[in-house]
Formats: C-alpha cells, sequence, structure tokens
C-alpha cells in the first residue's frame, strides 16, 4: 500500500487470516479456491513490504535488500502473473456458458502470457 510499516503489517495481519478462512470455505467447491487464495497472497505481499519499510525507517540495509527481494519475486510470479489466469480458471469452472468460459480463459491467459518475464522490461 505503499504508506507505512505499520499499515503494511496491519493489512497483513488482517489479511492473511482472511485468506487462511477463506480458502478453508473453499475447500468444499474447489473451483473458487484461486479466488479465495487472493486474499492470504495480498497479505503475504503485505507484510514483505512492511519489511522494507521498516527497513528504511532503521536505516537497515539487511531488512531493505531480503525486503525488496522478497518482493520483487513474489509480486510478478503470483500476483501479476497467476491471479489473473487463476481468477479466469475459476470463473471458467463456475460459468455454466460455454462462450463467457472461452471469454474469461482467453483474457486471464492473454494478461498472464502478455507479462514480461521478472527481470525483463516491456
Amino acid at each position: 500500500m505503499c504508506f507505512s510499516a505499520s499499515v503494511s503489517f496491519a493489512a497483513s495481519a488482517v489479511l492473511i487470516p482472511v485468506g487462511v478462512y477463506c480458502i478453508r470455505v473453499a475447500l468444499s467447491n474447489t473451483a473458487y479456491l484461486p479466488f479465495a487464495a487472493v486474499p492470504l497472497a495480498f497479505g503475504i505481499q503485505q507484510g514483505f513490504e512492511g519489511v522494507i519499510w521498516s527497513g528504511i525507517h532503521a536505516n537497515n540495509a539487511v531488512a531493505m535488500h531480503f525486503g525488496a527481494l522478497a518482493f520483487l519475486l513474489f509480486f510478478p510470479l503470483v500476483l501479476a502473473r497467476l491471479a489473473p489466469l487463476h481468477c479466469a480458471t475459476t470463473r471458467t469452472q463456475s460459468e455454466n456458458s460455454a462462450g463467457v468460459s472461452r471469454l474469461f480463459a482467453g483474457r486471464g491467459t492473454g494478461w498472464s502470457a502478455a507479462l514480461p518475464a521478472p527481470g525483463h522490461s516491456l
């Protein structure tokens, strides 16, 4: 969220348990599991961001380096690439209309494939 360490850690403290709860509920219908994992993924990302903010305020290069590497590896691989693909797949599995299913699957796959690989620019 780019506000402060306390906001990032507070968001993480709320999102991670919510994500775990959502995953537990979605286990009864696994088609919704990718949607349910989104709060958990964002909670983890907020925790990494909080580590970066803490390192900045404490002038701790090791914490900043760890937090930045974790954030930069986690975000492109998990949130930017897998989230659109998983959400489109989930929507496809839960949709009854074949045309709508193909539309959502195509959009999610296209979005995930269009993003550059980590470490490469557009």
